[in-house]
């Protein structure tokens, strides 16, 4: 998507893409299944609830990145999901009548199928 700013020089075109990269990837689906570790025999499905942390997860200072500037026109927003909390269901139409029911459209949230205290992930 390309946003007009308006400068005291004139108009600047920027584009701006949303990225996750593959470390903040890697990060989430970890914790997703420490998350597992804490769930009854009984639970079939889970509700993550999320939010997005504009950065990459924290590691060495040099390869944090927020921003990249790929060009005079591109800039690259380096973003990581998080999981704020998780709700557990002992089935699919009760986790899937909650998200449509409860949460809003400004609602970040997904559903895991969970086997045997193992949360599935494909």
């Amino acid at each position: 998507m390309a946003e007009k700013i308006k400068t005291i020089a004139g108009e600047l075109e920027l584009k701006i893409k949303a990225l996750i990269s593959k470390d903040s990837d890697e990060k989430f689906f970890s914790d997703v299944r420490k998350i597992g570790k804490y769930l009854n025999k009984d639970v079939k499905y889970i509700v993550l609830l999320l939010f997005l942390q504009i950065g990459t997860p924290e590691g060495k200072p040099e390869l944090n990145k927020v921003f990249e500037f790929t060009n005079q026109n591109d800039v690259k927003i380096y973003l990581q999901l998080k999981i704020k909390s998780y709700i557990p269901f002992i089935n699919q139409g009760s986790a899937e009548r909650y998200i449509q029911e409860e949460l809003t459209s400004d609602d970040l949230a997904t559903i895991f199928e969970v086997k045997d205290g193992v949360i599935v992930i494909e």
